[in-house]
């Protein structure tokens, strides 16, 4: 049923609310009314955390966080404002919001087939395959291109021109950034390599 929101504009409308808020979480008032409060962009992203750990992962276990525990004394440098990923990622214009939680919605009955294809290509190193796993999970709709090109390919030119900058300097310098930033025509590794930079892949056999 579709619910009438009575909520601030930069939140749920009536004529934007729509099918959205999945049925499974109205049997959880721990679940559904927290998320009602919030902007659509927001209920997307804790769907989609929702939808990994019921399948078994957990957040704190990830590559951003391993590392972040062996920092020590290092410096860590940003490749982008913080700023830019929260603008990007919660002020869309609502409609594209609305979009973007109703076709995330449409693919949670198939959370681990999608997440299974998304792992099997980043495991097998296939980059083919992982962008294509990618594009399958990202929505056909006109509003869900225009949030990936931001959300990628627009941070992909901003990343690698800073990556660009800091390999022009001393030092060395190890990077991370999500896998689904290396692949594809404009990924990071295609754009640096555009500018005559170019790395070695290395796998999980290598030895130093």
């Amino acid at each position: 049923s579709v619910r009438r929101w009575k909520t601030t504009p930069s939140r749920w409308t009536p004529s934007s609310a729509g099918t959205v808020i999945p049925s499974w979480t109205a049997t959880s008032s721990a679940v559904r009314p927290p998320l009602e409060r919030f902007k659509p962009a927001f209920v997307t992203q804790q769907l989609a955390l929702l939808v990994l750990m019921s399948l078994g992962y957990d957040p704190t276990m990830g590559v951003e966080a391993h590392f972040l525990a062996r920092v020590g004394s290092r410096e860590i440098l940003e490749l982008e404002n913080i700023d830019l990923q929260l603008n990007i990622l919660f002020n869309q214009p609502l409609a594209t919001q609305v979009v973007l939680t109703r076709e995330l919605v449409e693919q949670m009955d198939q959370p681990f087939d999608l997440t299974a294809e998304l792992l099997g290509a980043w495991v097998n190193g296939d980059d083919d395959a992982l962008h294509a796993a990618f594009s399958n999970r990202n929505g056909d709709s006109p509003e869900a291109k225009a949030f990936m090109r931001a959300l990628m390919d627009e941070r992909n030119t901003g990343m690698a021109r800073t990556i660009q900058t800091l390999a022009a300097t001393k030092g060395t310098y190890f990077v991370l950034v999500g896998a689904g930033h290396f692949v594809g025509d404009v990924s990071i590794i295609a754009l640096l390599a555009q500018q005559g930079i170019h790395g070695k892949r290395l796998y999980s056999n290598h030895r130093f």
